[in-house]
This record gives C-alpha cells, sequence and structure tokens, in this order.
C-alpha cells in the first residue's frame, strides 16, 4: 500500500481584522492589521484554490537573429505564496552576460518598490507600494524560491539563443 503524502503546513493564517467604530482613533498598526488581512486573505485563496504558475502568456522567444536577449510577452501567473505576478507589457533579456554553451533558466517573480516619498522628522517615507515583477536569470533551477519558471534556454556559439525550451514551465492546475 502507498504512503500518502502529509499535508503541508499552511502559512501565517491571518484570521484577525479592525472593527471600526464612530470615534475610534485609528493608528497605523490598525490600517496595517487591514491590509495584511485582506492581503493574506488573497494570498490563502490563489495558493489553496488556484495553486501556482503560469495563468495566461509569459511566453519567451528569441530576439532578433543573432541577438543575446529573449523576450517575454505579457503575461500573468502566481507564486508559490499565491502572489500575483503581472507582466503588463513585453520585457527584453539581455543574456550578454551568461557563457556560451550553457543553460539559463529564465523566470519571474514578485516584487514591490516604494513610491512618492515625503519629508517627515524621522527622513523620507514612501507613502506607496508599487506591485511589480521581477524577472531573474539564472545558472540553475531555483529551489524553494517563490520564482515561477519561464523557460530554460540554451546558448550556443558566441552566447547566441541556440534553443528556448518549455518543458519545466509550470502552470496553474497542473
Amino acid at each position: 500500500m502507498g504512503r500518502r503524502a502529509r499535508p503541508r503546513p499552511l502559512t501565517r493564517i491571518v484570521t484577525e481584522r479592525p472593527r471600526y467604530f464612530f470615534g475610534q482613533v485609528i493608528g497605523v498598526e490598525d490600517l496595517e492589521q487591514e491590509q495584511l488581512y485582506h492581503r493574506e486573505k488573497v494570498r490563502r485563496h490563489n495558493r489553496l484554490l488556484h495553486g501556482w504558475g503560469i495563468v495566461r502568456g509569459l511566453e519567451v522567444r528569441a530576439g532578433t537573429q543573432g541577438a543575446r536577449k529573449v523576450t517575454i510577452s505579457p503575461g500573468y501567473a502566481l507564486d508559490r505564496r499565491g502572489e500575483e505576478i503581472v507582466v503588463q507589457r513585453s520585457v527584453a533579456v539581455d543574456l550578454s552576460g551568461q557563457a556560451a554553451g550553457t543553460t539559463v533558466y529564465v523566470a519571474v517573480r514578485y516584487d514591490e518598490q516604494p513610491e512618492r516619498p515625503v519629508p517627515t522628522p524621522l527622513g523620507h517615507q514612501y507613502t506607496r507600494i508599487r506591485e511589480t515583477f521581477a524577472v531573474e536569470v539564472l545558472v540553475r533551477l531555483p529551489r524553494q524560491k517563490p520564482l515561477v519558471l519561464l523557460a530554460e534556454i540554451e546558448l550556443g556559439r558566441g552566447g547566441k539563443v541556440a534553443n528556448i525550451g518549455t518543458s519545466r514551465r509550470r502552470y496553474v492546475g497542473d
């Protein structure tokens, strides 16, 4: 009889949200707790109901003939934590720093960038966080990183793109 896989422990589950009432003094902690509650709820939904991987798009194509670049098409993915990765425009990825005759892996990950700095008595503070993505070019497969692998790319003579493989792409629902 085969062994059953043990369920993985759930990551942090936030079940508390602020309850506001007339006349209440609201502080930063209250607003951050509300954000945390809603963000964790969406991540949990994505992770447990949909899984992780590519939802649509994010195709990797070779650049112009002889170029050491690839292009990632617009698309959408969910990472292992349930974060949404949205690529709204085509993105060029420069591979010129990689050695010829090797295979590299192109992946995307969720990222955040602080926006709109304002002066405060403690120095500049940012008033917004922009959800974005980052592209990573790896020389070996990632382990336990919240990356979504898009393609493995064989670099031929002169480091030019010789082949783009997609066998390691994971789609939501796989």
